[in-house]
């Protein structure tokens, strides 16, 4: 299945002085990890890992958010070893 994500690196995203901060649910956010947007019409509760360029990355959370219903699922994820 192919689908459109918004795709950031966590070093584009945040300043990291320790290499490590505290994402809000408590996953330990480091350099390699990766925050992706999905649109609310595809439910990433029934997937395991996601592709990217024939690199596996793991799902280390999933987030809904939304105003009232939920619009989209914002992740975090890390490459597979």
């Amino acid at each position: 299945l192919t689908v459109q994500a918004t795709w950031e690196e966590v070093s584009a995203v945040a300043t990291i002085k320790d290499f490590v901060i505290e994402y809000p649910t408590g996953v330990e956010l480091r350099r390699d990890n990766v925050l992706v947007a999905f649109d609310a019409s595809v439910d990433v509760n029934d997937y395991d890992y996601l592709e990217r360029k024939g690199i596996r990355y793991d799902f280390l959370s999933i987030n809904e958010k939304g105003i009232g219903d939920i619009s989209r699922y914002e992740c975090v994820v890390r490459r597979s070893v």
